[in-house]
């Protein structure tokens, strides 16, 4: 059975507009997509679970966060944009009939 990050990374090769994202970028995608960022008393949620999952650094994470705003797949507090829910929402859906 393939590890959560394995099948970021390879369902995420099948949308044209993740294929020009890093790993580490597709997992924040993800993370961002399908966790509050806040969450039982966890300030930094969506982090906490993503480096639980693939074990992303804090450094990995931010570096991958300010891509992707400058990008415009999300904003600046975080939040998926247009374009990011775009990409983000396919490859969620994947992940969640994967896990089911």
């Amino acid at each position: 059975m393939k590890t959560y990050k394995e099948f970021i990374i390879e369902a995420s090769t099948t949308s044209d507009g993740f294929k020009a994202l890093s790993d580490h970028e597709k997992i924040v995608m993800i993370a961002t997509r399908g966790l509050k960022s806040s969450y039982a008393g966890i300030s930094n949620y969506r982090f906490h679970e993503a480096n639980k999952d693939t074990g992303i650094s804090s450094d990995q994470w931010d570096a991958a966060k300010q891509n992707l705003i400058g990008k415009k797949y999300i904003n600046a507090r975080g939040a998926l944009t247009t374009l990011g829910k775009t990409h983000a929402g396919t490859i969620y859906d994947k992940l969640i009939n994967y896990k089911a």
